[in-house]
């Protein structure tokens, strides 16, 4: 019996062996197709690319003021903060992050748009004195003065402390309005800009 013990050991663990590499192998697999998307993914972002395609604006748009604000209201409070995801309506699909958030209320035709492309002479331009003419639709920015913490945020009003502004500004949050004054705009070394094909 001992015997019989003895020669089972070698097997049994031979066996496990087997098992073990046929479930790394497994793993493996599984970690190698990962990024295939499951069936409701699938369906989601087929639903997306449809969204797209019926939206997404074919060049890029010239707007009044109002119109990139009313753009803009669209995403307040509903779309979360996020450098992965992108967020379709009827304005077009754009990445859900500050300059994704710019780039749908100017109504660009694309959605990969970052802070430092969007100040950009093919896009924008600064504004001269910008505390004096800075005006709704507008936008703010400390790129390229702050490249390491780059942000945009589209301006909804100016008033004589600061501007109300409209964003996506962090991790966490949805779209918000917020208020910044004049001083956090020169300590965040923020200037103007303005879309090139604003009416």
């Amino acid at each position: 019996m001992k015997r019989i013990t003895k020669t089972l050991i070698p097997v049994q663990l031979a066996a496990a062996a087997v098992i073990g590499i046929a479930g790394a192998g497994s793993a493996n697999a599984a970690t190698h197709h990962g990024s295939v998307a499951k069936p409701a993914e699938q369906a989601s972002i087929a639903a997306i690319s449809a969204c797209e395609k019926k939206y997404q604006p074919k060049k890029d748009l010239t707007l009044t003021r109002a119109q990139m604000i009313t753009r803009a209201k669209s995403w307040l409070g509903k779309v979360w903060y996020s450098q992965i995801n992108y967020h379709c309506n009827k304005y077009g699909n754009y990445r859900q992050d500050c300059s994704g958030f710019v780039s749908m209320a100017w109504g660009l035709h694309s959605k990969n748009e970052w802070t430092g492309t969007l100040i950009a002479k093919k896009y924008s331009s600064p504004i001269k004195d910008w505390k004096k003419n800075i005006m709704q639709g507008d936008a703010v920015t400390r790129q390229p003065q702050s490249s390491a913490h780059g942000h945009v945020a589209l301006v909804e009003k100016r008033t004589s402390k600061g501007v109300w502004v409209l964003q996506e500004n962090q991790t966490g949050t949805k779209a918000n309005r917020q208020f910044k004054s004049w001083a956090q705009l020169k300590a965040g070394g923020y200037y103007g800009i303005r879309y090139k094909h604003v009416k």
